[in-house]
């Protein structure tokens, strides 16, 4: 009887040491599975992270070069405005030298001329005024002002309007007085010193936008 209990118990401490190296196997099988999978979820974590950030890297530097595009081409835009009206001042102001030069003498042709130039100069600036820096549309605006105010007085000046003269040769031999002439000519050279004044700024800005010495 004892013996057979001794039998009996020892085959209970074998099931027993059996089931407990089975129960200790299959959680070490589970801890690595587990990590495993862990590992395996990790990598797969920054692969999809790595690759988000390179998307958003390519997306950043496209933006950054849509940008820089856009601006450069703004930058031509407003440096070949510039020079459009840097090149249409300084012959305006030619023009008006001629005038102050010629003294008692106007043709339909000059006045006409200047007229044209000022109206075109003035459509200039209001159709692209985004392009301009306050300080030179502002400075453009009082010179546009100048042109009206100057072009109206060579007008009464030199009587050139509608029916005024019957021909050419009346208006090229009509002699304005030594005083009105004297007006005329702190006008014009007050206005050419602004066109001057302006066009340095033109080229300055011109200078810049350019990046050129």
């Amino acid at each position: 009887m004892y013996s057979s209990l001794t039998e009996i118990f020892k085959i209970l401490g074998i099931v027993s040491i059996g089931s407990f190296s089975i129960v200790g196997l299959c959680a070490f099988l589970f801890k690595k599975l587990f990590d495993y999978y862990l590992k395996e979820e990790l990598a797969r974590t920054q692969s999809n992270l790595q690759l988000k950030n390179e998307k958003l890297k390519i997306e950043i530097e496209s933006t950054k070069q849509n940008k820089i595009l856009a601006f450069k081409t703004l930058h031509e835009e407003r440096a070949l405005l510039i020079k459009d009206l840097y090149s249409k001042l300084y012959l305006l102001k030619v023009e008006y030298e001629k005038i102050k030069l010629q003294e008692t003498s106007l043709s339909f042709e000059q006045l006409n001329s200047i007229e044209k130039e000022c109206i075109e100069i003035q459509k200039v600036v209001g159709l692209n005024r985004l392009y301009l820096t306050k300080s030179i549309s502002e400075n453009l605006n009082e010179l546009i002002k100048k042109f009206e105010r100057t072009n109206e007085i060579l007008k009464d000046l030199f009587s050139i309007g509608e029916n005024t003269f019957s021909s050419m040769s009346e208006v090229s031999n009509y002699k304005p007085d030594q005083e009105e002439i004297e007006i005329l000519h702190e006008k014009l050279i007050s206005l050419i010193s602004d066109i001057i004044e302006l066009l340095d700024k033109l080229e300055e800005s011109f200078k810049l936008l350019l990046n050129i010495e």
